[in-house]
């Protein structure tokens, strides 16, 4: 016989393989949930040391089901395994963290999925069948909640949107007193079967549940549709079960005909299906509403080769719901770009709530106003991460040296840059195959309490991205957009508020924890639209995706590095272009260039020169009191078109000489020609002067006004001339749309694009002006149908 202690040193090498699932069931108590469970197996024997199902109640970390699993094992005395394994690097990292003496794997765990399998497959068998099916739920779904349901399903029914839509023909849905922002919803039934429509958490859930139709079905393994899906199908009414049956005819429930019941269903990603809840009957009912008033108006127009579509839709449930199509142009309109909230009237607790659930307002929405005026503040956060850069960073100097050094190579200047260098630098940066934090984790995690630790694993789900400013709080915060992958975050940011505008574009990394979403290494220098676009461009090229692109690739690090130095390029690029004159040009579009040309006269021919000068086309003689020269003018002008004339050139005539003066040497050619002509004998050429207008106006001292006018007319004459400016200009030519007018090249998606971008420059610029001197962008917007 063995001793004690050979058993339990034995017992103390064994492995245990760990990890979270959840099975095929969910739990009804305070709301359907779907449990998770916590297993641990010890090998060889596969014995069940631990199962530990997880309350979502209950903050139980990964580490603790271990700890827990160690001092009281389901089976065997207390022991420590030798190691452990598990499939999650994440979970990984929390269980180094937490044991830093305990041998960690990461590694793929057959055995837990097996035993995940068979206690699955136990489970259904168990579970007791449901003879009865209700549109109820056993009492869970208020009786009006499906009254509506049904209403809005025969609505829907008669206009019949599948008949002019396929499946692939996606829209963007947004719900935002439900929390849907984002959505993607597929109308289905273009065959004459399975009527209806799918909604989709997110475009990204539709892509990968049509990529899961695209390949062949696992021979064995868990089923993973990609997504969660809410649906809504059109049944026969005889293929109904009896229970609903009897409901419909109880309450008086009206359908559009033998064929148009309602049924939701509402699948998790696995395809178990989800206990249906109010706010599920809510949502499909305020979608199909408005999806059969959008068909009823635009028909055929939600069509993917039509013109982009955004348009709100308000029910008499009090519900807003927003449809763009297609899908990807949501970002140009106004209306998905983020919108101050109205201030709330002050709601008793005793009160119904405002959300129209019919509840008292402490039953319902009073904890989540609670816990939003009680989100913590970012200074915390940005203290704590300061100080656990500036370990990790010395950490890696001691533990890598030179080649941790090598991350400053991604910057032009890292000093310069230390705002995203920092952070990039022991965030994202791999050294021998991983990032600084996984290994300071690994080897330094020990010695973090548990907020530190919950930080670090919420930067490593940050990413690096192009975020464009949708709004500024001056003070407070900026509403961003990521630009390649979509998310939106609004950044509690001080400094930054204070002086981004609307359309600038940052290069830089937001962080969600614990509610709040901050920034957490940014380049130093913003790009504007114009230089944003070209860093777009490569970067979805690099990715290959001209849609949003998923987190995770831009999580990688090779991808970062590309995308900090295309951006270095444009800034550089930006720079030097700083130090190139201007180009200045006449309303001709010729180079602006002040020529000045010479004429001598013959003896005693002033006044014929003078009157051959007066039957000159478009000359205007010395007026009585005013400047005594000739001015000459053409019709009309190339750039404005409410001028009625332009002023090519002028003139003055002495006794002896002629001196003639035009804004381009085009301008001085055509008019010396036509004055030698009609002059021939009378005068001879004998000069002509250059002066560059950039030149003169550096070398001139600036000079006093004599009448300065208050600032609030200057501001106003500026404003006069850009409505004057830009009243015509979207029926202007323009070379930046290739000589198309901005009315024009809107008609096609490439030319959207494009005029977007100059409208979001101009926004850019004008929002860099005195309040008083900007003008409002979304005037030429709203003429060209581009909203924000």
């Amino acid at each position: 016989m063995p001793s004690r202690n050979v058993e339990n040193r034995d017992q103390g090498r064994r492995e245990w393989v760990g990890g979270r699932f959840c099975p095929p069931l969910h739990v009804m108590e305070g709301g359907p949930y779907r449990p998770q469970i916590a297993m641990w197996l010890e090998l060889p024997e596969l014995l069940v040391v631990a199962c530990h199902v997880e309350d979502p109640k209950e903050q139980t970390t990964f580490a603790q089901t271990l700890r827990e699993a160690m001092r009281r094992p389901l089976a065997g005395p207390p022991r420590r395994p030798g190691r452990v394994r598990v499939a999650d690097a994440l979970q990984a990292a929390e269980l180094r963290a937490a044991m830093p003496d305990l041998e960690v794997a990461v590694a793929p765990t057959p055995e837990l999925e097996l035993l995940g399998r068979d206690l699955a497959e136990h489970l259904l068998e168990s579970t007791p069948e449901k003879d009865t099916e209700s549109y109820l739920e056993g009492g869970r779904i208020p009786a009006p909640a499906v009254a509506r349901l049904f209403e809005a399903a025969r609505l829907l029914y008669v206009v019949a949107p599948w008949k002019t839509a396929s499946d692939d023909q996606i829209l963007r849905v947004d719900i935002p007193q439900l929390g849907i922002e984002g959505a993607c919803l597929s109308i289905i039934g273009a065959l004459g079967q399975n009527l209806g429509f799918i909604l989709f958490p997110l475009l990204e859930g539709f892509e990968a549940f049509q990529q899961l139709g695209q390949t062949e079905p696992k021979a064995e393994g868990p089923l993973d549709l990609g997504t969660t899906i809410l649906s809504l199908n059109f049944e026969r009414g005889a293929e109904l079960p009896p229970s609903m049956r009897r409901e419909v005819a109880e309450h008086g429930w009206q359908v559009a005909g033998p064929h148009a019941c309602p049924r939701i269903d509402h699948l998790e990603r696995d395809g178990l299906r989800r206990p249906l809840t109010e706010h599920d009957l809510r949502v499909v009912s305020a979608v199909a509403t408005s999806l059969g008033a959008f068909f009823v108006k635009h028909g055929s127009l939600a069509r993917a080769e039509a013109d982009p579509i955004c348009e709100s839709w308000a029910g008499n449930d009090g519900l807003t719901v927003r449809f763009t199509a297609p899908y990807d142009a949501a970002h140009h309109f106004a209306e998905n770009a983020p919108r101050p909230v109205a201030a709330s009237p002050k709601v008793g607790r005793n009160q119904p709530c405002p959300c129209g659930s019919g509840k008292k307002y402490k039953k319902c929405c009073l904890p989540a106003s609670e816990a939003h005026a009680a989100t913590p503040s970012p200074a915390p956060v940005h203290e704590r991460d300061q100080d656990l850069v500036a370990q990790m960073r010395r950490y890696a100097k001691r533990r890598f040296g030179e080649a941790w050094a090598r991350a400053a190579s991604d910057f032009a200047d890292a000093a310069q840059s230390v705002q995203l260098f920092g952070p990039w630098s022991v965030y994202v940066f791999e050294v021998e195959g991983r990032p600084i934090v996984g290994w300071f984790l690994e080897e330094c995690g020990a010695r973090l309490n548990a907020a530190e630790r919950e930080w670090l694993f919420a930067q490593q789900r940050a990413w690096l991205s192009v975020w464009e400013v949708l709004a500024v709080e001056p003070g407070k915060s900026v509403t961003m957009r990521d630009l390649l992958s979509g998310e939106q975050r609004r950044v509690h940011e001080v400094r930054g508020s204070a002086v981004l505008v609307a359309r600038d574009a940052i290069l830089g990394r937001v962080v969600d924890h614990q509610g709040i979403s901050v920034f957490c290494g940014i380049h130093p220098r913003p790009l504007p639209p114009f230089e944003a676009a070209e860093v777009l461009r490569r970067a979805r090229s690099k990715l290959r995706r001209q849609s949003a692109a998923p987190v995770e690739k831009l999580r990688q690090e090779p991808f970062g590095r590309f995308l900090i130095a295309r951006w270095e390029e444009a800034v550089e690029e930006m720079d030097a272009r700083t130090f190139v004159p201007p180009q200045l040009r006449n309303t001709d579009g010729e180079e602006l260039l002040f020529t000045t040309d010479h004429f001598s006269l013959e003896p005693g021919v002033r006044a014929e020169v003078e009157a051959r000068l007066r039957a000159l086309e478009g000359a205007q003689p010395p007026e009585e009191g005013g400047e005594d020269c000739f001015s000459f003018l053409r019709s009309g002008n190339a750039m404005h078109k409410d001028w009625e004339n332009t002023v090519i050139a002028r003139a003055w005539v002495s006794e002896g000489a002629l001196k003639l003066e035009s804004n381009s040497i085009a301008r001085a050619d055509e008019l010396r020609r036509r004055i030698e002509e009609a002059c021939t004998g009378l005068l001879r050429h004998r000069a002509r002067e250059h002066s560059d207008p950039v030149a003169l106006a550096e070398h001139c001292p600036p000079s006093e006004p004599e009448n300065e006018l208050p600032p609030e007319v200057q501001q106003r004459l500026v404003r006069d001339l850009k409505e004057r400016h830009y009243a015509d200009w979207p029926d202007q030519p323009l070379p930046a749309l290739g000589g198309k007018t901005p009315r024009d090249a809107a008609r096609t998606r490439r030319g959207r694009a494009q005029v977007d971008l100059l409208l979001r420059q101009f926004e850019n610029s004008e929002g860099r002006l005195p309040p008083g001197e900007r003008f409002d962008i979304s005037d030429l917007r709203a003429q060209l149908r581009l909203q924000k």
